[in-house]
């Protein structure tokens, strides 16, 4: 796997991970409910972090914009988003 592939996986699993705590932090811990104004910053990281896997995926790709998209729909709809709602979901209703 090419370096730029590579990172182009980090970018976009982090800025998941980031997007899912900022959305659904609200319905877990009381701080992210109190403080959505707050939360509302770490908009800036998550932005960025999705430019730059956005660029590697173009460049790990010669130029093409869906093989990127493709990888990032499915590091989300297949890995972050189940796992995580899963895990923190269920022990939110213990």
């Amino acid at each position: 796997m090419s370096n730029t592939l590579t990172l182009t996986i980090l970018y976009f699993i982090a800025a998941h991970l980031m997007t899912w705590f900022q959305l659904n932090g609200q319905f877990i811990w009381t701080w992210f409910k109190l403080n959505p104004l707050i939360l509302c910053l770490f908009g800036v990281p998550v932005s960025y972090l999705y430019i730059e896997a956005t660029k590697y995926s173009f460049i790990a790709f010669d130029e093409l914009l869906w093989p990127g998209r493709f990888i990032g729909f499915a590091s989300w709809y297949n890995f972050i988003c189940p796992i995580y709602s899963h895990v923190y979901g269920r022990r939110n209703q213990q």
